[in-house]
């Protein structure tokens, strides 16, 4: 049973990676964090190395992943969707080959179903991100050691760590659970094969040292900055009621409390099941494990995006108790399915939408609302022509292939230190960009993504003097209902 359910969890996670690269294989969602590992991944394409050239606070694994897919398929936002689509596979696919051994084969499909209408719902979970690597990763890890694979396991494992770093919080644990089965030997075998040629490769780039540095910075500033309450939402969860009421008040809270809710609920309802000694199965137990450290992982900012993509393990949890409820078993599973349905319904009506912008980087999908302000910095910056984007959109630099003479991307104010505008500052005045991208944040914006932010870092007043002293207006844009300026350099 168990080959026959791996063979179809196989065919599951291509079908679904290719259905969803089919759909938006190149729409543009307006995502900040996806630029970060687009235009990482494009410099790394073209020669540069990650740590020792550009700024990067996670691991390498999206960026090599990423930059993989450049080399082999051509630096475009079509060829770089095949990592999240591929990753949401993963995650399918190892729904159904969990459930499927703890549950039936029918009864793992309908919630395989629910699970990736669930997923799909929110185009924030198809855009490159190392989170959702990493969450597949784990996944993958987590069935190679169920299914008696601990080598794999340990590479899939090990890979999640040099993607996501919290991530070791569940090699960890791995760890724990193969020692005490007898697999710890192949197990370390798997996580040395992965973790000793990428150490080596970034030693003989003369990165090493430089990824721990940046690593250690994370660990000082990332954490302040991005600190959040478990279940944390952007926007706060009373702004998605404001401004409904009656029928579309009661709509709006069952499919919030579904997409939304769900993925903060059942950690929570996983653990109180440990607690209880639910669990029947050593398998139950393992993943109980494993989520305990999936949810460590999220730490500083276990907000719902970030519980979202690890949800899998969970589903599973979940599954393996609704089976067990008799005739309760169908009513459980219906309005999951149901819902599942609906969004899906809904997806298939947005994916293909929107007008072709063509871009350096290949022809892509924007929505009505978004292109103007799209084409208006495409159709003013030439392609390959020295830019930046400040303080934090770097996929505008990426769909315009742009040169950027700096070692940072993208710039967090509130995160980012007085050293990195120093840095950045550096650069500029040694070799400014022909062109910036100035978007006029107020601190509220910043305070709404990033609340723990500290208020007084939320500028960069030498970097934000050095623009005004040396770039002129080409001309304003208005994105998210902020006015946006493209900045050209002036003769000196």
């Amino acid at each position: 049973m168990s080959v026959s359910a791996g063979r179809i969890a196989v065919l599951i996670a291509i079908a679904a990676a290719c259905l969803l690269h089919f759909a938006a294989g190149n729409l543009y969602i307006d995502h900040l964090d996806e630029g970060i590992y687009l235009e990482g991944a494009a410099r790394i394409a073209s020669g540069d190395v990650i740590y020792r050239d550009f700024f990067a606070l996670t691991g390498p694994g999206t960026y090599w992943i990423v930059s993989a897919l450049f080399q082999l398929l051509g630096t475009t936002l079509a060829a770089a969707r095949w990592a999240p689509f591929a990753a949401l596979g993963v995650l399918t696919g190892a729904v159904y080959y969990l459930t499927a051994r703890l549950t039936g084969r029918v009864f793992a499909a309908l919630v395989t179903f629910a699970y990736f209408g669930f997923m799909i719902a929110n185009t924030d979970m198809m855009v490159v991100n190392h989170r959702l690597d990493s969450a597949s990763l784990s996944a993958l890890a987590i069935a190679c050691s169920i299914a008696g694979w601990p080598a794999a396991a340990g590479f899939a494992a090990a890979a999640a760590a040099w993607t996501t770093p919290p991530m070791l919080a569940l090699c960890l644990a791995m760890l724990v659970w193969h020692w005490r089965g007898a697999s710890l030997k192949p197990f370390a075998a798997g996580i040395a094969a992965c973790s000793l040629p990428a150490a080596l490769w970034l030693a003989s780039q003369s990165a090493l040292v430089p990824m721990i540095d940046h690593l250690l910075w994370s660990s000082s500033n990332y954490s302040g900055a991005n600190r959040a309450f478990y279940g944390f939402l952007v926007g706060g969860w009373a702004a998605l009621f404001t401004d409904a009421s009656g029928a579309e008040l009661l709509i709006r809270a069952v499919f919030i409390g579904y997409c939304l809710m769900l993925p903060a609920a059942l950690p929570v309802a996983a653990l109180a099941a440990s607690a209880l000694r639910l669990w029947r199965s050593r398998e139950e137990w393992f993943l109980a494990l494993c989520g305990a450290a999936l949810i460590a992982s999220t730490y500083p900012r276990p907000g719902v995006t970030n519980l979202r993509y690890l949800s899998a393990i969970f589903v599973v949890l979940a599954a393996s108790l609704v089976y067990r409820a008799g005739r309760w078993r169908k009513p459980l599973l219906a309005a999951p399915l149901v819902l599942s349905f609906m969004l899906l319904w809904t997806a298939v009506q947005t994916l293909r939408s929107g007008t072709v912008v063509e871009t350096a980087r290949g022809s892509i999908r924007v929505s009505p609302k978004e292109a103007p302000a799209l084409r208006a910095w495409l159709r003013t910056v030439p392609s390959g022509a020295p830019s930046f984007a400040f303080p934090y959109q770097p996929i505008a630099m990426f769909l315009a292939a742009s040169r950027n003479p700096s070692r940072y991307n993208y710039l967090q104010p509130g995160m980012m230190t007085a050293s990195d505008e120093a840095a950045v500052l550096a650069a500029f005045e040694k070799n400014p960009p022909e062109w910036v991208l100035h978007a006029s944040v107020p601190p509220s914006a910043y305070l709404r993504i990033w609340p723990a932010s500290d208020p007084a870092r939320l500028h960069m007043p030498r970097l934000e003097a050095f623009l005004a002293r040396r770039y002129q207006t080409s001309q304003t844009i208005e994105e998210q209902g902020m006015p946006v300026r493209i900045l050209r350099l002036t003769a000196q």
